[in-house]
């Protein structure tokens, strides 16, 4: 039976007015790939129905969008809704091409723009869910070869994957090859030149000494994936006069060119032969002596001393580490392999296997990122950090840091925020949404556990919570799908504790809802008052549905001039001094009377101070964050 109004032809009153605003209003004109319309109320992703017309399958979905409220809602900003259909697009390319279903044998997904193998994309027993369709697009977020509309083939991903098994034992090779001359000339732009194939790689730009380091695996990626001349079986160059008439004349360590043979002002010159800053060094002006090897052998790149090449004339060649052999690709619907038959006959066939047999019980879908931990703490027993990995650290805690969202600024209120992670990359997080009614949204997070897997589920956190929150709904609907999204994912094995309030500048009120985690608390020095905002709520990830919107509830402050707020997480709080106390909530409200009339910022300063005394020498044992609201 159709529902009243809705003819099969869009002849209904709403479906006219569909019509109307598909062809007249930019905002409703949103398809994704897979046809699909995206809301622009509620961001929903609508579906042609069967036996409907396209307006009578969104007439029907407008029928029930809270959002659009009977016409009565506001749409939300184009870049939203622009921003929720590349999301599906993604996602639609990420099931149904090729190239975008390239994974290793730990199921671990290779960008199709940037050819590069992402850590934190994984399949989960072999499937892709939204954990994995978000990790995605936080990669895609900042790929600068995404953003300029690079797809390769999937033969081209196929062949990157099967060749980054090589990229280790490769970077090791270049880090000692850069010690001579012929791999140190850059153009006039400051761009790499190869010595293999004698091509300027503009991905690798060197503008001070300090970038070779971090030029090593950039320039493997290169000849592993671009260049022509290079095979894995040895490395080749080409004479250093060639390198150096095609670098522009210049020496080996400055960016030179044709008509720019000179160090530009700023950049540090390399002399030839010196060595590149944090590789090993060369020892003196001598070389040792090599055995000349037996006949029929060949020079194998020692692991103690750089090799010797003497006599540049003819191009040289090393002979490269052998490879280990190509793994098959992970089991599951994308790849269509039989369970028994996972990575038959390689190393890895008893981690795979286990991998398959959990994947049939109950097991939760966050068991990889423990699998993966596990893996690496085995393979680093006893090892120092290599400097590679340091400076994947470095700029994985780079790029969590640009995540977090800047404060807003709105006439009468002031925001200020802090953070202090206790290692390199951090699990709390706060955020800032502006709703499309002029409302402020603002978040303070705590994901459980510290390290790379707490960061991984804190952007999804951000991410989801983010969407959602846009949509304009109130603080504990917003909490209540920002847990269904994430509670299948995390398995009941992580949990994320948040705070969450609209700010709503026309009714001077804050509606809250809390999924655990600290409560704020609330300072007005003008009456001395000091109270807690802690309405009740679960952590999310734990339970889904309606068990998680029961336990919630939202609490509304009607605000007065002078109101200073202050979110923390427990961090601060559990913060311990040499005397085995806790900082607790007494200290912090003492800050917080002193100091909060010079404002956010300030009190801030102060808190962290304060903090950080109380600690002494003591090691950060928790990551800090900090967030607060002045009411002026």
């Amino acid at each position: 039976m159709k529902p009243a109004g809705i003819g099969g032809r869009g002849s209904s009153p709403l479906s006219q007015v569909v019509r109307e605003k598909l062809t007249g209003d930019p905002t409703w004109g949103f398809f994704a790939q897979n046809g699909k319309w995206i809301c622009p109320f509620c961001l929903s992703a609508v579906v042609k129905r069967q036996g409907r017309t396209r307006e009578d399958s969104i007439a029907l979905h407008l029928e029930g969008c809270r959002a659009y409220s009977a016409g009565r809602g506001n749409p939300q900003d184009q870049n939203v809704v622009s921003e929720r259909m590349h999301f599906e697009n993604m996602t639609f390319q990420a099931e149904n091409n090729p190239a975008w279903r390239v994974y290793d044998h730990e199921a671990v997904w290779f960008c199709p723009s940037c050819l590069d193998r992402i850590l934190a994309v994984r399949l989960q027993g072999g499937q892709l869910n939204n954990f994995v369709f978000q990790a995605m697009a936080g990669h895609l977020r900042v790929c600068p070869s995404y953003r300029q509309g690079i797809i390769y083939s999937a033969e081209d991903i196929q062949r990157a994957r099967d060749l980054s098994s090589r990229a280790p034992g490769l970077s090791q090779v270049v880090a000692q090859q850069l010690q001579f001359s012929v791999w140190r000339y850059t153009d006039a732009n400051g761009q790499w030149v190869c010595p293999c194939c004698l091509g300027h790689a503009p991905e690798i730009v060197i503008s001070s000494p300090n970038d070779w380091h971090f030029a090593i695996d950039p320039i493997s990626k290169h000849l592993l994936l671009r260049c022509p001349a290079f095979t894995p079986e040895r490395l080749e160059t080409q004479p250093e006069p060639l390198v150096q008439q095609s670098a522009g004349g210049g020496a080996p360590g400055t960016i030179s060119g044709p008509q720019t043979p000179r160090t530009p002002t700023g950049v540090t010159k390399i002399m030839p032969g010196a060595n590149p800053p944090g590789l090993p060094q060369r020892q003196g002006m001598r070389t040792p002596p090599v055995a000349k090897p037996a006949s029929g052998a060949q020079d194998i790149i020692p692991t103690a001393e750089p090799p010797v090449h003497a006599n540049y004339r003819k191009h040289r060649s090393v002979v490269m580490p052998p490879a280990s052999p190509p793994a098959a690709a992970p089991s599951g619907p994308l790849f269509g392999n039989p369970k028994g038959d996972v990575l038959k006959g390689t190393s890895l066939e008893k981690v795979s296997s286990d991998r398959v047999e959990s994947s049939d019980t109950n097991r939760s879908d966050s068991t990889w990122m423990d699998e993966a931990d596990a893996r690496a703490e085995k393979e680093d027993a006893g090892k120092d950090p290599t400097p590679h990995s340091r400076t994947d650290v470095i700029h994985a805690r780079n790029l969590q840091a640009t995540m977090l969202a800047q404060s807003p600024e709105l006439p009468g209120f002031k925001f200020a925020t802090r953070y202090e992670a206790c290692s390199d990359i951090t699990g709390d997080f706060y955020e800032f949404i502006t709703l499309s009614d002029g409302r402020i949204g603002f978040a303070l997070g705590d994901v459980s556990g510290h390290g790379v897997q707490a960061g991984l589920i804190m952007s999804m956190a951000k991410k989801t919570l983010e969407i959602y929150a846009s949509i304009g709904a109130g603080p504990a609907e917003t909490l209540a799908k920002v847990n269904d999204a994430l509670t299948r994912d995390l398995g009941g094995k992580m949990f994320i504790s948040m705070i969450y309030g609209i700010l709503s500048p026309e009714n001077q009120s804050i509606t809250w809802a809390r999924a655990g985690g600290t409560p704020a608390m609330r300072y007005n020095a003008n009456s001395s008052d000091l109270v807690e905002v802690k309405p009740k709520g679960m952590v999310l990830g734990m339970k889904a549905g309606q068990i998680f919107r029961q336990s919630l509830e939202e609490e509304t402050t009607r605000l007065n001039p002078g109101d200073v707020f202050l979110l923390y997480t427990d961090g601060v709080t559990e913060t311990m001094n040499a005397q085995q106390e806790e900082y607790g909530t007494d200290r912090l409200a003492e800050v917080l009377r002193k100091h909060s009339p010079e404002g956010p910022e300030p009190l801030l300063a102060h808190v962290m101070d304060h903090i950080r005394h109380f600690r002494g020498t003591l090691p950060v044992s928790d990551d800090i964050t900090l967030l607060a609201l002045t009411v002026e």
